[in-house]
């Protein structure tokens, strides 16, 4: 009896310990991504090629929470995120303007705050094709995400910015 009652004990001092951080919460991750939600790390496969070339279709990515635990998201990190269209499954893009900032696409080239951005990890969109978007602010605790291989991509452009409580964590190093 002794030692069902120390069992016990730890028990609930192990899951009371993983209950107060899922409580808690200090990563912000959704409740849907489990592993990542425990273990502050999730795997993600790219599916398509809107992040080609940086991530190429087909490749798993090691995606970790931890790296916003005490740091918000930059410009320039990869960032897997609730996809806007189906909360069951995450997406993967790049910050290209943190709440604050005012971004828009002319001419397919991104400017954020007025500034016209270099994007060199870009896959450049073919001739004739211009993409245009007009200055939107991004609103404070959100972040605009587009995808490296711009053409045909769902991204900030049409779903608008990634509110900070839907980031799930950054591609790992």
């Amino acid at each position: 009896m002794k030692d069902f009652i120390v069992a016990l004990v730890f028990l609930v001092l192990l899951f009371g310990s993983e209950g107060a951080l899922w409580i808690d919460n200090p990563m912000h991750i959704p409740a849907d991504f489990i592993t990542a939600r425990l273990l502050g790390i999730e795997l993600f496969q790219e599916l398509g090629t809107a992040m080609e070339p940086s991530v190429p279709a087909g490749r798993h990515v090691l995606v970790c929470a931890w790296s916003y635990l005490r740091d918000s998201p930059r410009v320039g990190d990869v960032i897997a995120f609730v996809y806007p269209s189906d909360p069951s499954i995450a997406d993967l893009k790049r910050v290209v303007a943190i709440g604050g900032s005012t971004v828009e696409f002319r001419d397919s080239q991104l400017y954020v705050d007025g500034k016209r951005i270099d994007e060199a990890y870009l896959r450049a969109p073919p001739a004739g094709n211009p993409d245009f978007m007009p200055p939107l602010l991004v609103p404070r605790d959100s972040y605009f995400v587009v995808a490296d291989n711009r053409l045909g991509a769902e991204d900030s452009r049409s779903y608008g910015p990634i509110r900070r409580d839907r980031i799930i964590g950054k591609q790992c190093p």
